[in-house]
């Protein structure tokens, strides 16, 4: 009997050695104890338990603050947890969740309420009636998170202020007053709301701040306990991964790393994490996070990020419009320059893809914004990029996944 596809099996084999629980450090995974967090849990918990001691309706919420903080499995367990009380004693309360990353407010609504839209399915207005519809006897709490990441598009160019404004109006658009919502953000984004929706939206702030250096540490430290065996990794080879963490202070990319570096040392046949691993595991773990954001991008960003490191390789930092003017030649269906420079590119620096800033040219001579990738990124990008290009488009971008198109510039 051939064994081939049995022997695949011999690195998953290995895990046994060094992993007692890779789960929990993989980024979907939500902690049965949140460190350093108790006091934004508490005044979470606080706010929703109104309905459960006064039977008021909660405060309307805006939770907010970098990323990788915590405010995402935090929030879903809460959730989780409300809705399973209330169901078992059988009070009249359910909280809705949904996450707008990467969604239009119209697949954001749908994905409340588990409808399945498609392209050409419910407008907007009819899946916010059946909303209605189903929440009839409730008080419901609509959670909407990462509103920052949702999509713009032509019928909704502020959809997060659509989406405030029509939820915190609820009890006057269908004479159904027991409705709250509760945004979740990695940055402030009541200061974009029109006049009428700042009015309605008076929420209780909550603010998630960056974890301490020490803080991060201890997390891993505590995950590392639960997914290692014991002597797995040393307190010592930790302290260098939060030294290649730097001022990033991603906790999502330390736990990414020990995964890797787990995986590493099971390839290597050894039961020891050791500072080579997670060095080697770092850059992987980079590596795949650029690879990811790449293959994910629409075509306009990839368009955007290549342009970017194409010009960058041949002459340095370039500015916007040189980028934008490649981009206009070479897209079938091009976005104005100011879509660009407000939703796409905010949207790829956000993902880490690319960087920007304005400079100035001196006194009376004007700015411009330039955009780059990381430099010593540059190749690999370039080469991600290509691969994808060909996928996509194939012969009918031979020149420009070659470069020659901007061989004179």
């Amino acid at each position: 009997m051939d064994n081939r596809f049995y022997n695949g099996f011999n690195v998953f084999d290995k895990l046994s050695s060094i992993f007692k629980n890779p789960d929990v450090l993989k980024e979907e995974h939500i902690p049965d104890k949140f460190l350093f967090r108790e006091e934004e849990c508490k005044k979470i918990t606080d706010h929703i338990s109104s309905f459960f001691q006064l039977g008021m309706k909660p405060s309307d919420m805006f939770i907010y603050g970098p990323p990788s903080t915590g405010k995402t499995h935090m929030i879903k367990k809460i959730v989780s947890e409300t809705n399973e009380f209330a169901e078992k004693y059988d009070w009249k309360i359910k909280l809705f969740y949904t996450s707008f990353k990467n969604r239009t407010y119209r697949e954001g609504l749908g994905n409340l309420i588990n409808l399945k839209i498609g392209k050409s399915g419910f407008t907007a207005n009819e899946i916010i009636e059946k909303i209605n519809h189903r929440i009839r006897g409730y008080t419901a709490g609509f959670v909407f998170d990462e509103v920052d990441k949702i999509i713009v598009t032509n019928t909704y160019p502020n959809p997060i202020d659509m989406l405030i404004g029509t939820f915190t109006r609820f009890g006057e658009l269908f004479n159904n007053p027991n409705v709250f919502i509760i945004v979740i953000s990695n940055k402030d984004i009541t200061r974009s709301l029109t006049p009428p929706s700042r009015s309605t939206f008076i929420p209780v702030h909550i603010y998630f701040r960056d974890y301490k250096p020490d803080e991060i540490y201890q997390i891993l430290k505590h995950r590392c306990e639960q997914a290692f065996v014991n002597g797995a990794i040393s307190d010592e080879t930790l302290l260098h991964l939060l030294e290649k963490l730097g001022k990033v202070r991603d906790l999502r990319l330390g736990l990414r790393t020990l995964l890797m570096a787990g995986k590493l040392a099971c390839m290597r046949k050894t039961n020891k994490i050791t500072d080579d691993i997670i060095d080697m595991a770092f850059e992987e773990v980079q590596k795949n996070i650029i690879k990811d954001g790449i293959i994910n991008a629409d075509d306009t960003q990839l368009l955007i990020v290549y342009f970017t490191a194409l010009l960058q390789k041949k002459k340095g930092k370039p500015q916007m419009t040189e980028i934008y003017r490649l981009y206009k030649k070479e897209a079938i269906n091009p976005l104005s320059f100011g879509y660009i420079s407000n939703y796409v590119v905010p949207k790829l620096e956000g993902q880490g893809l690319i960087m920007n800033e304005v400079k100035g040219f001196g006194r009376g001579k004007g700015k411009a914004r330039f955009l780059w990738v990381e430099e010593d990124k540059v190749d690999d990008i370039l080469q991600i990029c290509r691969e994808e290009l060909k996928i996509r488009y194939g012969e009918d971008m031979k020149d420009i996944i070659k470069g020659e198109i901007v061989g004179g510039s």
